[in-house]
């Protein structure tokens, strides 16, 4: 879909292993998938864009830390 919020929590809240990727694709037209972070995460992306460009955009999220992500994709 379109017009949601990916939050990235502290790996204390939810742990996933180092490595572990996650693809978002959205669907829809309405509104962008955000990505956000609590103040002790990191997410690295490119210019810091963290907003799905739009319908049919996608994107990858790779975690490279105990609380890092590195972002990738089509980007805003």
């Amino acid at each position: 879909g379109g017009n949601i919020t990916c939050s990235i929590v502290l790996n204390a809240t939810a742990s996933c292993p180092i490595g572990a990727e996650f693809d978002f694709f959205q669907t829809s037209s309405a509104g962008n998938v955000l990505f956000e972070a609590d103040p002790q995460v990191t997410i690295n992306s490119k210019n810091d864009n963290l907003n799905l460009a739009g319908q049919f955009s996608s994107a990858t999220i790779k975690k490279v830390g105990e609380n890092e992500w590195d972002l990738m994709g089509d980007l805003t």
